[in-house]
């Protein structure tokens, strides 16, 4: 099973390699608007930030996929899917500077597609998250509103990389009121964040690649 959290280059780059590799997931997951021409905003340009990957390919190469519907899809009793992240926190915006082209036109992207995976653990609910480009206060928000419980593991992005100290406080304290215990960030949390949540966010930990963390 592969689970792709959103239509990224550098969330997908690796897949078209490991399925040439000979090794295909039984089913690959993702959101509506996966393969959507994705840019980024640049001054004098659009730089493109699409995924790696297209419906041709993976229909050529006969790897199975499933195009996720907002809401929840449990794959078994512990291992859930949730896709269609509404937008309920004020202190998390869209991004302007993040383009999906629709037709002839560009337009923000809402990132509706974004997928994250929950697992429900020995001590409460995991969250994984690729990017939290939905922001990771709205993640958690609704993926306890989904299971009537809050977050206890999140871990992943929390695309913080160019956020002020003032979104990224407000981020914690948000996080510590929906229940958050632990915090494994990674990707796109950027140094300061890291910084600041390593200071004051009790049970955060750096989640670099060979971490291995007990749900």
């Amino acid at each position: 099973m592969l689970v792709l959290s959103h239509g990224h280059y550098d969330h997908t780059g690796g897949v078209k390699p490991l399925i040439d590799s000979g090794c295909c997931p039984k089913t690959t997951y993702f959101g509506p608007h996966f393969f959507a021409h994705r840019y980024h905003r640049e001054p004098g340009r659009l730089r493109p930030i699409s995924a790696r990957l297209t419906e041709e390919y993976l229909f050529e190469r006969r790897v199975p996929f499933y195009v996720l519907e907002p809401g929840m899809l449990k794959l078994n009793e512990q291992v859930f899917l949730v896709c269609g992240i509404p937008s309920k926190s004020d202190i998390e915006k869209a991004n302007p500077g993040m383009l999906r082209q629709c037709g002839e036109a560009y337009v923000v992207d809402d990132f509706n597609e974004e997928t994250v995976v929950v697992v429900q653990g020995e001590k409460g609910l995991a969250l994984l998250s690729g990017c939290s480009h939905k922001g990771a206060i709205n993640t958690c928000l609704w993926v306890s509103q989904l299971f009537n419980q809050p977050v206890h593991t999140f871990i992943g992005g929390t695309h913080l990389m160019d956020a002020d100290e003032t979104r990224m406080r407000a981020t914690m304290s948000s996080l510590r009121e929906l229940g958050v215990k632990r915090l494994g960030a990674c990707h796109c949390n950027g140094e300061q964040a890291n910084a600041l949540f390593e200071r004051e966010f009790e049970g955060f930990f750096k989640n670099n690649a060979g971490t291995i963390t007990i749900l």
